[in-house]
């Protein structure tokens, strides 16, 4: 489940009608996907679950907000990390 362009703005609480980052945002959103798939080494395709989903749109939310400051969330990775966690491959 890949958040859409206005699903990621309605997160980051940006306007609709707001234009200028739609590109920037969506290159979020692949980075995000991306982020999730290495943490839990699976394809996107097989992480179909809303609580990935949501952890996509809380790691845009953070590459977002790191732009912008240098500030960085631990609570914000550790809450991906949980929603990840059950879907995550562990290989030794």
């Amino acid at each position: 489940m890949i958040p859409t362009l206005a699903e990621a703005k309605q997160h980051l609480r940006v306007e609709s009608d707001f234009l200028e980052d739609d590109d920037y945002i969506q290159n979020l959103i692949t980075a995000a996907v991306d982020y999730t798939e290495i943490f839990c080494d699976a394809s996107i395709g097989d992480l179909n679950k809303p609580a990935v989903k949501q952890a996509i749109l809380i790691k845009v939310g953070d590459f977002y907000v790191m732009d912008r400051t240098s500030y960085t969330n631990i609570k914000n990775q550790e809450t991906f990390e949980r929603l990840l966690i059950h879907y995550r491959k562990i290989t030794f």
